[in-house]
């Protein structure tokens, strides 16, 4: 019996933590987080490129959101060509930045690794590629 009161407590108090644990902000900070961590990790950051690469990030992030939400939100099927340029226009806009607080080894490493992406057909300028491959490491 005392096992039985153990599975029926469990799953109330798992929704009552989630209920709890506050969502993902809507501002992008969190994926601008997971991209900095990536880019210190690939290029090998300093702790002041760092520095200078995440307010950066989460600028791009939250204009990139901002597009999403002006043309539909997220989610809601292919992005429309004018949705799509504004994103490739921040993005663009975003790696110059980027570019100019990386060495001259780090960007050609970035620029690579950009260049990767597009032919896996994620990012910018690829419509119609594949989507949602295996990640590659």
């Amino acid at each position: 019996m005392r096992t039985f009161r153990s599975f029926a407590v469990l799953p109330a108090a798992l929704l009552a933590f989630a209920l709890s644990t506050p969502a993902q902000p809507p501002d992008g900070s969190r994926f601008a987080e997971r991209q900095l961590a990536q880019m210190k990790e690939s290029l090998n950051l300093t702790a002041d490129q760092e520095a200078r690469l995440k307010p950066i990030l989460e600028d791009s992030a939250k204009r990139t959101l901002a597009v999403r939400e002006k043309h539909g939100g997220a989610g809601e099927g292919r992005p429309s060509r004018e949705a799509m340029q504004e994103m490739m226009k921040v993005r663009q806009e975003t790696d110059a930045k980027i570019s100019e607080v990386l060495t001259a080894e780090q960007k050609e490493k970035f620029e690579k690794q950009r260049e990767e992406m597009r032919q896996r057909g994620f990012g910018a300028g690829k419509r119609g590629g594949k989507r949602g491959g295996g990640r590659s490491q």
